[in-house]
């Protein structure tokens, strides 16, 4: 989901910056490599706008 909405970002001219514990794979022209349990508020310093497509299901919801 979250690459979707970089994606939508990107798409719309947004210099958008992404956050994830793993190897980018979005369309971000920034991102930080950090756990999202771990960020901090001084990670979100100097944004004007943060999107939060954080989400947790299991096997069974994912279909």
């Amino acid at each position: 989901m979250a690459n979707k909405v970089i994606t939508e970002a990107v798409n719309r001219g947004f210099d958008a910056t992404g956050f994830g514990r793993k190897e980018n794979n979005t369309q971000a022209q920034h991102y930080v490599q950090k756990d999202l349990f771990d960020l901090t508020s001084e990670d979100l310093k100097g944004f004007d706008a943060v999107v939060d497509a954080f989400g947790a299901w299991t096997e069974e919801e994912k279909a």
